[in-house]
Formats: structure tokens, sequence, C-alpha cells
């Protein structure tokens, strides 16, 4: 049954028990779009490898071939299936196998430590581990370590001839809407491992609503440079992309020019990022213009100072040059998985980049609210996606604060997080509002915006609350500074022992760490100086009573948010407040 027509149902029913046939549903895909291509893969210099190349109809075969053998190794419906491989087009593969059997597809992050994926293992206990030549030996470790028989499945070294030898005929199994299709691991900040169910149900709302909101067709080229195991990417830049028709790249290498030649060499129409990428992009593009003589710095300031007053046409056709690198088809970014520093998004603005900045979290498969083609405002996260909803849970209701913790519910809401009812009865209330953590306020048009989390407010002895993520930008805003956080210690003396005090950390570039000391602690001494500037910006409440410069880069989860309480013991363990 078509998707479309499944949710008409569901709407038009109030069911959410309709019986689903993922194989079928992938084959009317692969007969509608044929001899496309839908998924390829590109090596070092933006080589196409021609043996990870797939048409529509071609991974609608190998799939059923995959499912198969699934099969036949007794993999069976509500089976768990454990993915740890680097994101390619067999990942696609894999998955897509998984889900025809009616297993369940558990996405595991290849970065994980051999101790974290062991946990990730035992919790979910899977039947099967399907690894790739670059993750076989950590997985063969994990496995004779793991509490349960698991056996290891080498998709590099077995995959292709077998897949040669059998038949495409599998017995097929039908699961419902509410049926879990996926466990997504996710740490956050906090570092304790939680298993997040994803249903069919979640997933096709996804999409249905991202490819109608984002006006994706059958001519959407995506280059895929995130992880396959983050629902961000999952959703749509592999499962969106491939329902409307386009086709996903895959690169075996992240090296800037070897992404530049692919998105040129495939035109690329769009790009999913994290900030962390768009502020890496930044640097460089600054770095390259600083490198040039004075008169083409100069011209690029006064472009880039007109640019602010031109419609974005004008910007593009300004800054022609850079977009070429992109290639002629590139029309956006899709940012989400942390907040966008404001100046990186008016940055690229200027230069005449569109970005669509999204928010939602892994517990919402992931999207809640999203900038748009036809609906974008400058700084917010957009309107919630169609059948979300949401609303705002003021901190202090008699006071009027419009800023609250952020609840939503809806089609998008999982089901659960994997056995433990406690922590999802605390996360979902029981009017099924799952309370997302995150501070933000909705203005009179609808989007939404984010200003903080609530587990990182600092409430001071006062009883006065500052929002970290607010007065970061302000803070840490100077050219020796590679990265840093605001954070709460506790004082150790005089009046304010044993009280929360905010401290500013900053980690310092590379190049002003790889100086003598005596020029690093002159650089070091600058970096301390600008941030007690910055400072004055802001009320006397919020300014730092310490100011942390740190060599080592700050701890980060998968997702490469910073762990502040990392940060914060670390310093606490340093005694920093006796600095």
């Amino acid at each position: 049954m078509d998707t479309a027509r499944v949710f008409a149902k569901m709407a038009r029913d109030g069911q959410q028990d309709i019986a689903l046939d993922f194989a079928a549903i992938l084959t009317n895909k692969g007969r509608r779009y044929c001899h496309q291509i839908a998924l390829t893969k590109h090596n070092q210099g933006g080589q196409q490898d021609m043996d990870e190349t797939l048409t529509y109809r071609q991974l609608v075969e190998q799939t059923k071939k995959f499912a198969n053998l699934l099969q036949y190794n007794g993999i069976k419906a509500g089976d768990k299936v454990a993915i740890l491989t680097e994101a390619r087009p067999y990942w696609a593969l894999c998955f897509f196998a998984v889900l025809a059997v009616g297993a369940i597809v558990v996405p595991v992050d290849p970065k994980l430590t051999e101790v974290e994926l062991l946990l990730v293992i035992n919790d979910a206990n899977p039947a099967l581990l399907l690894a790739s030549e670059q993750t076989i030996s950590v997985a063969d470790k994990v496995a004779k370590q793991s509490a349960n028989s698991l056996t290891v499945f080498n998709i590099d070294a077995h995959l292709p001839l077998q897949l040669q030898a059998i038949s495409s005929q599998f017995a097929s199994n039908s699961m419902t809407l509410n049926s879990t299709a996926l466990i997504c691991y996710t740490s956050g900040t906090t570092g304790k491992f939680k298993g997040v169910e994803i249903s069919y149900k979640n997933l096709f709302g996804q999409v249905e609503n991202l490819n109608k909101l984002m006006q994706t067709d059958g001519h959407e080229v995506c280059v895929s440079i995130l992880p396959l195991h983050h629902l961000f990417e999952l959703s749509a830049g592999l499962l969106g992309v491939l329902w409307g028709g386009g086709q996903v790249c895959y690169l075996g290498s992240l090296i800037p020019d070897d992404l530049l030649a692919t998105m040129r060499n495939q035109k690329a129409t769009f790009l999913l990022v994290v900030p962390l990428f768009l502020s890496l992009l930044k640097k460089s593009i600054v770095a390259k213009v600083a490198a040039k003589g004075y008169r083409a710095r100069g011209l690029f300031n006064l472009m880039y100072g007109c640019a602010k007053w031109l419609p974005l046409s004008m910007r593009k056709r300004l800054f022609a040059p850079l977009h070429r690198q992109f290639g002629a088809n590139f029309k956006h970014f899709s940012c989400g998985g942390a907040p966008l520093d404001i100046r990186t998004l008016k940055f690229f603005s200027r230069l005449g980049f569109t970005i669509y900045q999204g928010y939602g979290l892994t517990e919402t498969s992931p999207v809640i609210a999203t900038n748009t083609p036809n609906s974008n405002r400058f700084g917010s996260v957009g309107k919630p996606i169609p059948g979300c909803e949401v609303k705002i849970i003021p901190q202090d209701p008699i006071a009027g604060d419009k800023v609250g913790e952020i609840a939503t519910r809806g089609h998008h809401v999982m089901r659960g997080y994997h056995q433990d009812e406690r922590l999802t009865e605390q996360t979902i209330d029981t009017d099924n509002w799952l309370h997302t953590g995150d501070l933000g306020y909705i203005d009179r048009d609808g989007f939404l915006y984010i200003t903080g989390r609530k587990k990182n407010t600092i409430v001071l002895g006062d009883g006065q609350n500052i929002q970290p993520e607010q007065i970061e930008p302000v803070l840490l805003h100077h050219k020796y500074i590679q990265e840093g956080c605001v954070v709460a210690i506790i004082g150790g003396q005089g009046m304010q022992k044993g009280k929360p005090l905010v401290c500013a950390v900053a980690v310092a570039k590379e190049d002003i760490q790889n100086l003598s000391d005596i020029e690093y602690q002159a650089k070091k001494n600058q970096i301390i100086e600008a941030i007690s500037q910055n400072a004055q910006q802001l009320s006397a409440f919020k300014r730092p009573h310490k100011i942390v410069v740190l060599k080592q880069p700050l701890p980060r989860s998968t997702t490469r948010k910073i762990k502040r309480p990392k940060v914060a013991q670390l310093l606490n363990q340093m005694e920093i407040y006796n600095a």
C-alpha cells in the first residue's frame, strides 16, 4: 500500500494497526524509477565506485536477495539486527533487507569505542551484527564479550558473492504502523545510552511531510556527509530522497576538495549538515580570503558589505566563483542537530546561500519543526511540521514569561525508550506530550525559536537564571578562540564557597597552542581580556566570575554536542575557583 494512502486511511479510520508490507512498498518504488540511479559511492578524488552503484531496480533486487539470505540464516520478524558500518550504499541495502523480513534495525555509531559498543549491544540484544571491513575487528571483540549469543557478518567479505548465488524469493512479513522499525541509541550530553524505539508510523510520517514541505522530486541529488545512525540523515538524507525518486551519493573521503568535486560531478541539489560543518566552512572561506592580496581582500569586504542590501539572486551572482565550487545545481543546506550561531547564518546569507534550519530530537524521529522554501524566517527553526503539535510550558507562568520548555505530540513521537518504561513515563506525560527539555518560544506567526537547554540553565545563589547558549556567542567571539562554552562551577572560597559561579571556558586555536610558552601566555592573556571586554555587553549577573583558557578540545557527544557536565567536572577537579 502506498504510504500516502496509508496515512489517509489512518486519518480517516483512526487506525494505527494497518498492515504494511515494506518489501512491497520498496518494490513499487523500484518499478516506478527502475533504471534511475538510487545510490552511489565516491572514493578519494571523487571517483565513483561502480561496485556500490545501484539503480532502483538493482536496489530492490539485492534487497530481496539479502532478505532471503537473512531468513536462510534464521533471522525472523521481531528479531533485532545491528548495523555497524560506515555510511555507504551497502548500509542502505542492509537497512532495507532487515525491514523487509520484519526484523528491527539497530543502527550503531561505527566510531563508538569497544566499551561503548558493548553497552549498546547488551541493551539491544541483537541476533546479528552486520559489520564492514573497517569495523569487523571491534565487532568480533564485542561479540565475544556480549551477554548473549551474537553472530557477526562481514558484508565486505561475504555479501557480494552470496548475493550472486541466492534467489530473490523470500517470505515477506506484514508489519503495522505501530510496529517498531528501528531502535536508535542516543547518549545526548549525559553519557548514558538510551534506546529510542521508532515505529513505521514515525518514519513514513517524516518522509511524507519532509518531501512535501521541501518540495523534493526525482531530480534531487544529496551528497551524504552525516552518519546514517543519526535519524536526521536517515530520514531526510536517505529515505526522503529515495521516496521522491532522487539519488544519494556517499563519500569514501571527507576531504573538502573531494566533497566539492563530487557535488559538482553529481550535480548535487542540497546538503544535510550540522552547525559544526557550516562553522568550519565559514572559517575556511575567511582564511582563503585573508590569504589573498590586499586588493582582493578589499574587494571581497566591499561586496560582503553591499550584499546585505541585495536580493538573494543578486548575492549569488556577486559571489558566483564561490557558488561554482558547489555546482550549478546546488540549492540549499538543511541544517539540524544543534543550534546554529546567528553570525554563521548571517555570513552565508550574505554570500547568497540558503540555509533551512530545523529542530528535532531522536525521540521525535527526528524533525519537529523546519524552515522551508515557502516559509523561512531568519533565526528561527521554522514552523511545526503537519500533524505535529507544539506548546510552550512557561518557566514562570505568573510572570507571563513567553520562554519555556518545548513540548510536542503527534505521529512523530517515539514509541518509547527500549526496556525503560520509567524513563518513557518521565518523558511523555499522560496526555501524550513529549517534554523535550529544550527551551524556546513561538512568535505570533507560529515560528519556533530555541533559546537553550533546560538542563544547561545556571541558577545563581540569588535565584537569577542564566541560559549559557544565549551569552556564549557574545562572550566567546574572538579570532584566537577555536571553541568554548559557559558552565557553572562551585565556588571554593569566602562568601562564594559552595555557590554556583559562571565560568567561561575557551579553547585556543591550534596555531596559538603551538607557540612557545611565553608567546602562548601572551595570546592567552589577550583571549581573557577579550572575553572580559565582551562581557561588558551583558547584564552584570551574566558576566563570568572565572575565565579559563584550555589547550585540549572540549568533550563532545557522538552528535558533536559539548558535554557540559563533563566540562564542569573537569574544572571542579582542577579546582579552578582557586586559580
